[in-house]
Protein backbone atom coordinates (compact mmCIF):
# COMPACT_ATOMS: atom_id res chain seq x y z
CA UNK A 1 0.00 0.00 0.00
CA UNK A 2 1.42 3.67 -0.93
CA UNK A 3 -0.29 6.48 0.93
CA UNK A 4 -0.73 9.86 -0.80
CA UNK A 5 -1.49 13.41 0.99
CA UNK A 6 -2.55 16.46 -0.23
CA UNK A 7 -4.08 19.81 1.06
CA UNK A 8 -6.53 22.29 -0.25
CA UNK A 9 -5.77 25.44 -1.49
CA UNK A 10 -8.64 27.30 0.69
CA UNK A 11 -8.38 28.31 4.27
CA UNK A 12 -11.94 28.82 5.90
CA UNK A 13 -13.60 31.09 7.88
CA UNK A 14 -14.40 28.26 10.49
CA UNK A 15 -9.66 27.92 10.32
CA UNK A 16 -9.98 24.53 8.50
CA UNK A 17 -8.61 23.63 5.29
CA UNK A 18 -9.53 20.34 2.95
CA UNK A 19 -7.14 17.51 3.51
CA UNK A 20 -7.11 14.27 1.51
CA UNK A 21 -5.60 11.19 1.58
CA UNK A 22 -5.43 8.14 -1.14
CA UNK A 23 -4.37 4.69 -0.05
CA UNK A 24 -3.53 2.57 -3.07
CA UNK A 25 -3.57 -1.14 -2.59
CA UNK A 26 -2.29 -3.75 -4.72
CA UNK A 27 -4.77 -6.34 -4.53
CA UNK A 28 -9.08 -5.97 -3.92
CA UNK A 29 -8.12 -8.25 -0.80
CA UNK A 30 -6.29 -5.42 0.69
CA UNK A 31 -8.61 -2.71 -0.42
CA UNK A 32 -11.36 -5.23 1.81
CA UNK A 33 -9.04 -5.82 5.04
CA UNK A 34 -8.35 -1.96 5.07
CA UNK A 35 -11.69 -0.95 4.32
CA UNK A 36 -13.51 -3.20 6.96
CA UNK A 37 -10.65 -1.99 9.61
CA UNK A 38 -11.95 1.58 8.70
CA UNK A 39 -15.16 1.39 8.52
CA UNK A 40 -15.67 0.24 11.95
CA UNK A 41 -13.27 2.97 13.26
CA UNK A 42 -15.34 5.44 11.20
CA UNK A 43 -18.76 3.60 12.98
CA UNK A 44 -17.28 3.96 16.58
CA UNK A 45 -16.83 7.77 15.70
CA UNK A 46 -13.18 7.48 15.81
CA UNK A 47 -12.26 9.18 12.32
CA UNK A 48 -13.88 12.08 11.34
CA UNK A 49 -14.44 12.80 7.30
CA UNK A 50 -15.82 11.32 4.19
CA UNK A 51 -14.25 7.77 2.98
CA UNK A 52 -14.65 6.77 -0.22
CA UNK A 53 -13.94 3.51 -2.34
CA UNK A 54 -12.76 2.92 -6.03
CA UNK A 55 -12.67 -0.52 -6.93
CA UNK A 56 -11.72 0.13 -10.13
CA UNK A 57 -8.46 1.64 -9.24
CA UNK A 58 -7.72 0.34 -5.91
CA UNK A 59 -7.64 2.80 -3.82
CA UNK A 60 -9.70 4.86 -1.09
CA UNK A 61 -10.06 7.95 -0.25
CA UNK A 62 -10.10 9.92 3.05
CA UNK A 63 -11.70 13.38 2.80
CA UNK A 64 -11.76 15.42 6.28
CA UNK A 65 -11.40 19.55 6.81
CA UNK A 66 -8.43 19.79 9.28
CA UNK A 67 -7.13 23.17 11.21
CA UNK A 68 -5.39 24.82 8.94
CA UNK A 69 -2.30 24.73 12.28
CA UNK A 70 -2.19 21.57 11.25
CA UNK A 71 -1.36 22.56 7.12
CA UNK A 72 1.33 24.98 8.84
CA UNK A 73 2.62 22.50 10.90
CA UNK A 74 2.98 20.57 7.54
CA UNK A 75 4.87 22.96 6.20
CA UNK A 76 7.09 23.95 8.34
CA UNK A 77 8.47 20.32 8.87
CA UNK A 78 9.27 20.12 5.62
CA UNK A 79 13.48 20.28 5.04
CA UNK A 80 13.71 24.52 6.08
CA UNK A 81 17.23 24.32 4.02
CA UNK A 82 15.26 23.48 0.81
CA UNK A 83 13.87 25.70 -1.93
CA UNK A 84 10.49 24.47 -2.64
CA UNK A 85 9.11 24.85 -6.19
CA UNK A 86 6.06 24.92 -7.89
CA UNK A 87 3.80 21.21 -8.23
CA UNK A 88 1.79 21.07 -11.48
CA UNK A 89 -0.30 17.95 -9.29
CA UNK A 90 -1.67 19.86 -6.49
CA UNK A 91 -0.81 23.47 -6.92
CA UNK A 92 1.23 23.92 -3.62
CA UNK A 93 5.01 24.85 -3.26
CA UNK A 94 5.99 21.72 -1.69
CA UNK A 95 7.70 19.94 -4.60
CA UNK A 96 11.62 19.08 -3.59
CA UNK A 97 13.93 19.33 -6.86
CA UNK A 98 16.38 17.47 -4.82
CA UNK A 99 13.91 14.22 -4.03
CA UNK A 100 12.58 14.99 -7.62
CA UNK A 101 8.64 14.69 -5.37
CA UNK A 102 6.47 16.50 -4.08
CA UNK A 103 6.29 16.10 -0.77
CA UNK A 104 2.20 17.05 -0.12
CA UNK A 105 0.74 15.11 -2.73
CA UNK A 106 3.51 12.65 -3.83
CA UNK A 107 3.59 13.40 -7.57
CA UNK A 108 6.79 13.96 -9.64
CA UNK A 109 5.16 16.66 -11.82
CA UNK A 110 6.39 20.11 -11.35
CA UNK A 111 6.51 23.19 -13.24
CA UNK A 112 10.42 24.32 -13.24
CA UNK A 113 13.20 23.24 -15.57
CA UNK A 114 16.85 23.49 -16.17
CA UNK A 115 18.34 26.01 -18.21
CA UNK A 116 21.45 24.46 -20.01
Amino acid sequence: MTITREYGTTIYSDNTISKVTKYHFDSLIELREFWQIGNEDNQDGKVKGVWMANLENLSITHTAYVSSNEYFEYIDSLDDDEELLHCIACKSFTFSKEKEQCSNCGSSMNLWSEEE
